[in-house]
């Protein structure tokens, strides 16, 4: 028969370690979950700002939309200028097989990333701004009449912003479902 005395250090000890095991599942949301969370939330809300900024430009220009047009330059810099908010999440790539974090690192990729690309690009790359420049570049270079272009453009635009949410809703599925495994 187990003694009483033994049977309470044994309880005591099985405490001790869900409770370390709470802590260090605190330790690991605050010290990468979070800053993961925040900095998607920077390059997210970044995106959203200069894709309004872009139909804006579409919407009140009175130049004609065409492989000239001042909105591709304002693509380009934005992808220059916003490079650093990225970086941090493109280095990431060693948590890609990582158990724990695994499916949230896996988020950023798809948001960063949104082909069925295996590794992670190069740092420079910003495919969601070259992805929505090539398909205004197809536009502007077609054949239709000028409005007809920029109407197209700036529904390019927002079917560019409907995909960007909809990747950055999984990324926030997957942020919430570690969450509650590692804080609940």
């Amino acid at each position: 028969m187990i003694e009483l005395g033994l049977l309470t250090k044994l309880i005591d000890r099985l405490l001790q370690l869900v409770n370390a095991r709470k802590q260090q599942n605190r330790d690991l949301y605050e010290s990468l979950v979070a800053p993961i969370i925040q900095d998607m939330d920077k390059v997210h809300t970044d995106y959203i700002a200069s894709y309004r900024k872009y139909l804006s430009m579409l919407d009140e220009s009175d130049t004609p939309f065409d492989a000239q047009h001042k909105v591709f330059e304002e693509i380009y810099r934005d992808s220059i200028l916003t490079r650093d908010l990225r970086a941090r999440l493109y280095g990431l790539e060693e948590l890609f097989k990582a158990d724990a974090i695994g499916p949230l690192i896996e988020a950023v990729h798809g948001y960063l990333v949104p082909v069925t690309d295996e590794a992670f690009v190069y740092i420079d790359c910003n495919v969601s701004r070259d992805n929505l420049a090539t398909g205004l570049m197809l536009i502007a270079q077609g054949s239709a009449e000028p409005s007809t272009r920029r109407n197209l453009a700036i529904k390019r635009t927002e079917q560019s912003i409907f995909e960007l949410q909809d990747r950055y809703a999984g990324f926030l599925r997957q942020a919430n479902l570690l969450r509650s495994k590692l804080l609940l």
